[in-house]
This record gives C-alpha cells, structure tokens and sequence, in this order.
C-alpha cells in the first residue's frame, strides 16, 4: 500500500504534509503591476502630443479587483471638438488589453482606435512605444483627433 502511495504522489505531485503546510511552502514570484506602470508610462508616451492636440489629461479612473489594481481609464479631452480619447488598460487574462477608445459626444459616437490584446504584450511594456508611434503617425487618426473628420476608420493592431 505504501508503495501505491508514493507511486500517486510521484506521479501527481501530491505529498502527505497537511494542506496549510503546502501553502506555506508555496513560493509566490512577485507580480509586475502592469497597471501601476502603465499609469506612470502612458502620459509620458502619449500626454504631450495630445496636449499639442488640444487634449489634456482630465482623470483617471482606476478600478481594484480583490485588493489588485486591476485596470486603468486615462482621459484626455478636447472641450472645442467635444472629443473625448479614452486610453484603457487592463492587461490581466479576463480583460481585453490595451485600448484607445474616441468618443465623441456631439454625435454621440465613439471609434475604436488602437487595440492590443492582453496576450500580445510584452513584459517590459515596449508595445506602448510601438503603439504610439504609429498612432501619432497615422493620418487617418490624427484627422479624427483634429476633428477635421468623422468616419469609420481601421483600427491599430501591434505587429513588432
């Protein structure tokens, strides 16, 4: 029988020790907190090219799920083109990612502009960097935030 047992626990990673024992011993790697760095990052990667868009930061709205920061909201706005640019974090494996979002609440309509789905990114958060270079390269985009257009648009994928 003893035999038996060993054999079971080798083979499924078991043991005898009592159940608050082994989750003692279980050695939890720290976590990067994707969202507390996206909210130092972002408004340096993207804050001052907006604000020369007529756009300034007005809030951020974080949202904490079982004690962990779980997802941010930065919104910039631009009062004279009543635009509205929602740039959204929420990296875990339930949420959607990276997005920027513009609504605007004169026709009361939004575009999806950006999208990078939670699995692409990298650790490091270089994704940003190469999300907005092409976001302040696109002219479609830039139109839209200029305001000059309203118009269905394809949003940014990331490819490294």
């Amino acid at each position: 029988m003893k035999l038996i047992k060993r054999l079971y626990n080798l083979l499924f990673k078991t043991t005898d020790k009592p159940i608050d024992v082994v989750v003692s011993e279980i050695k939890v790697a720290p976590k990067h907190d994707k969202v507390a760095h996206f909210n130092k990052l972002a408004p340096q990667l993207f804050g001052d090219r907006l604000k020369e868009l007529g756009y300034e930061l007005k809030n951020i709205e974080e949202s904490v799920h079982n004690g962990v920061l779980w997802s941010t909201h930065h919104y910039y706005v631009n009062d004279q083109l009543n635009l509205t640019l929602d740039m959204q974090q929420a990296p875990y494996y339930t949420d959607y990612g990276f997005s920027i979002f513009l609504f605007h609440t004169g026709v009361q309509d939004h575009k999806l502009i950006c999208h990078v789905p939670h699995e692409l990114q990298d650790s490091e958060d270089k994704f940003l960097i190469i999300m907005r270079d092409k976001f302040f390269s696109d002219s479609e985009i830039l139109s839209l935030l200029r305001g000059e257009v309203w118009q269905p648009i394809n949003h940014l994928r990331y490819t490294e």
